[in-house]
């Protein structure tokens, strides 16, 4: 865990302890810090057509290339393409940059992608005529192909050799395509050259846009960007992927796994992408502290309870994952719906919002400290066609969420009715306990290759 992280966990623990308890956050709200930091916020600037600039000292600059992805490109091919363009023929891009004591990165965006480095501040120039030169004329062969094939091959197999991570992908495929990266062994082992080339076209129908984070002059990166992507291709217009919301069906998706001592209990939903993000974090943590106390402290089933949300412009993922004892499935399910439904109309007061926003604004201040964290930070905000000035007014706005804002994330997105069920184990131990619940018929998928 990165020290923001830790930063948070220490300091969200203290005032979420409270969440699964019966008595109101009204009448026991903590002391609040007599001196707040100041919040400090990475400024984004345009020197030019398709060029972000964060302003930032120091002995590195990163850069990113952000590319969007139309409806029509599949996911798992899309990104399994670009990171072969990011490797080059040969792996001859990775050292290129290695070289420049560098090493490149592909970042899945849901929507895009990103393409991030990161160098020594002498050598940015060079590292951006590698990468762009990398994306337009690869000179991929077979080989290139199937040695990587290979490799997602093997993460796919450590993937789903994992419950919480084959139930996440489940709920993925079923909620959220377009956050499906690494996708199913079924399709990559047909992908050619020729899927390849094609994928590599469709990335490049739209210029990308550059984001840099480093003290590079600004004249001189507005035309290093100009001379890089100024003979791109005309950007054409992408289709949007479809903004309609999957809907969770009432099954249970059962991953079988027959002998498991543990079953991993996934439950998701799909997020429009106009809900308030912000709000929808603070929900979560909210929820995430009540899942632990009833399920790891109150009734000890459990070492650790994730909740997350993936946003994108065409809707993201909210997931909720934990691990407990096979003979624990169904009540330890039983218990994380019943807390669901039991944070629907929770109200918190004004000083607890405003003492976890500032937790939030002290982690995301400390994340801003590292490179690369603004590049993706600003990468998100242009895929997703935010103002400029999002980041800074985010940071601001942390400190000042209103209760019914959460509120209305809470009883909004966090309905156990709306919820998709997947359960990865043992397929007897888990129809026994799960069945009573009436959550729905139990479906087991058949996921061998």
């Amino acid at each position: 865990m990165r020290g923001a992280g830790i930063a948070r966990a220490w300091l969200l623990a203290g005032l979420l302890g409270a969440c699964a308890s019966n008595q109101s956050w009204r009448h026991t709200a903590p002391e609040l810090p007599t001196n707040a930091p100041s919040v400090v916020v990475p400024r984004v600037e345009r020197p030019g057509p398709s060029l972000l600039h964060v302003r930032r000292a120091g002995p590195t600059t990163a850069i990113g290339l952000v590319l969007r992805t139309g409806a029509e490109i599949d996911p798992p091919l899309a990104s399994f393409t670009l990171e072969l363009l990011a490797r080059g023929r040969d792996r001859a891009v990775e050292d290129a940059l290695g070289e420049l004591g560098g090493a490149i990165e592909v970042v899945w965006l849901g929507d895009g992608a990103l393409l991030r480095v990161e160098v020594e501040a002498s050598a940015w120039r060079e590292a951006l005529t590698i990468v762009t030169a990398g994306l337009r004329s690869p000179e991929l062969t077979a080989e290139d192909v199937e040695a990587l094939r290979r490799e997602r091959l093997a993460a796919m197999q450590r993937r789903d050799g994992d419950p919480a991570r084959r139930g996440l992908h489940l709920l993925q495929r079923r909620l959220a395509p377009r956050f499906d990266a690494l996708g199913e062994a079924r399709q990559a082992v047909g992908w050619s050259i020729e899927h390849v080339r094609k994928a590599q076209e469709q990335w490049l129908r739209a210029r990308p846009a550059l984001v840099a984070v480093g003290e590079a002059p600004r004249a001189e990166l507005a035309r290093a960007a100009a001379g890089a992507l100024g003979e791109w291709s005309a950007s054409s217009e992408l289709p949007e992927p479809a903004l309609e919301l999957a809907t969770a069906r009432r099954e249970v998706l059962v991953v079988p796994r027959p002998g498991l001592a543990q079953t991993a209990i996934v439950v998701g939903r799909a997020i429009a992408g106009d809900a308030d993000d912000l709000a929808l974090e603070l929900a979560s943590a909210v929820v995430g502290s009540a899942l632990r106390e009833v399920l790891r402290r109150d009734r000890g089933d459990t070492y650790s309870v994730a909740v997350s949300h993936a946003p994108a412009r065409s809707g993201g993922l909210l997931a909720i994952e934990t691990q407990v004892d096979a003979a624990a499935t169904g009540s330890s399910l039983r218990a994380l719906l019943s807390q669901l439904k039991a944070a629907q109309g929770r109200f918190l007061t004004g000083d607890v919002l405003r003492l976890l926003g500032r937790a939030f604004q002290v982690e995301r201040m400390l994340e801003h400290q590292r490179l690369g964290a603004v590049v993706e930070a600003v990468a998100r905000l242009h895929v997703a066609g935010r103002p400029d000035d999002a980041l800074a007014a985010e940071l601001r706005r942390l400190g000042g969420v209103r209760d019914d804002d959460v509120e209305r994330a809470l009883s909004r997105w966090f309905e156990p009715a709306a919820m998709q069920v997947v359960l990865v184990g043992d397929p007897a131990t888990i129809r026994a306990q799960v069945e009573p619940l009436g959550l729905g018929p139990l479906k087991v998928i058949d996921d061998r290759i």
